[in-house]
């Protein structure tokens, strides 16, 4: 059997390089380009990944503007699967970049896969589109989103239904974390290192208990190939490792890590937690992280970081999300490499950033 030519959109991304390293390492593909705006040169990428991608064709291209993404998709024969892993964002930014970065890649290359008569078309989503609840989502639970990036990603969903685009499959992962992970796990890590510099105990907002599901990026990456095999049209699968990982959990991991005492400073209720009061805290925890940050870079050589010491109120929510993630388990067989966060797992997370410069080489391995 003949080996997939295979089309990632947003491929530079922190999901999009390591779906490649997997494709690459496996040599499960006759071809692979990569697409994106951002270049594989200034991506951040480390010694490894720079070496994995001189194995692919890049192609930068705006894929929300039709006549750019077009270019993507041209080649002296189809794509059969095409991967969309663009939504790789921030918190915190306004909706108009949402819609360029969402809603306009979705409209166009769903046009365009259809166009192209791809075979495959994996959409990664994300689980932030659910309902929070304390019971753990399974695909059908029901979706009401709390953050901006939960809610333009289901109106991706609903647009790549809507348009019928071939064999459509949708994957929901829960929080992903990793080497080159920004937005999940590691804000905790610069807050843990601000803790330890000003030789005060951690203290987290609300309580232990509070879910924060998680998946590692590798098991996300070997997941998006499992559904681009296996995964039936129209169906979604959420992607979320076996450990119910809370709050309590990574704090364990985190004290351990740099030689910090940690806590919780307990859980608001009922109507306290309202937008503005999320706006306030989020202020005031910026504020309480902003110097001695700066001070710690300093002291370190650090000239440029992916860490901000600004925390969006979405990323400090009370919420709980709870995410079932056995569906793929036990309809396609596949199993997770990394069932849960450890000690060795963040290390080799925060390591990468230390390796580039970002972070200060503090913690106590």
């Amino acid at each position: 059997m003949s080996k997939p030519r295979v089309l990632i959109l947003g491929g530079t991304g922190f999901i999009g390089r390591y779906l490649v390293k997997y494709l690459v390492e496996n040599e499960l593909c006759s071809k692979i380009r990569v697409a994106d705006k951002t270049m594989p040169l200034i991506a951040g990428f480390s010694e490894e990944m720079k070496n994995l991608f001189e194995k692919v064709e890049f192609k930068k291209g705006n894929l929300g503007l039709k006549d750019s993404a077009s270019k993507c998709f041209e080649d002296s024969e189809k794509f059969q699967i095409v991967f969309c892993v663009t939504g790789d964002s921030k918190f915190g930014q306004p909706d108009i970049i949402y819609k360029q970065k969402f809603l306009d890649v979705v409209n166009v290359c769903g046009d365009l896969a259809k166009e192209f008569s791809v075979q495959k078309f994996i959409y990664l989503s994300s689980a932030q589109v659910y309902q929070n609840s304390n019971d753990a989502a399974k695909e059908t639970s029901s979706t009401n989103p709390s953050t901006k990036i939960g809610d333009f990603h289901l109106k991706c969903e609903e647009i790549l239904k809507s348009k019928g685009v071939p064999g459509l499959v949708i994957a929901r992962p829960s929080i992903v974390y990793g080497p080159g992970d920004v937005n999940g796990l590691s804000p905790r890590f610069m807050i843990a290192a601000v803790y330890q510099s000003i030789s005060e105990q951690m203290d987290i907002l609300w309580d232990g208990n509070l879910k924060i599901n998680t998946v590692h990026v590798e098991d996300v990456s070997r997941a998006l190939w499992i559904l681009s095999q296996k995964g039936e049209k129209d169906q979604i699968y959420n992607i979320s490792d076996k450990n119910s990982t809370d709050q309590a959990y990574i704090n364990t991991l985190l004290g351990e890590i740099f030689g910090i005492q940690t806590g919780f400073l307990g859980n608001m209720t009922g109507g306290d937690i309202t937008p503005p009061v999320l706006q306030m805290i989020s202020e005031q925890t910026s504020d309480k992280l902003l110097e001695p940050w700066t001070a710690l870079c300093q002291q370190h050589g650090i000239k440029s970081s992916s860490f901000t010491p600004f925390l969006e109120p979405e990323q400090i929510t009370n919420q709980p999300f709870s995410i079932d993630g056995s569906k793929i388990e036990t309809e396609l067989g596949f199993q997770y490499s990394h069932p849960k966060p450890t000690k060795e797992l963040l290390i080799q997370q925060i390591q990468h950033f230390i390796d580039l410069k970002q972070f200060p080489n503090i913690i106590k391995i």
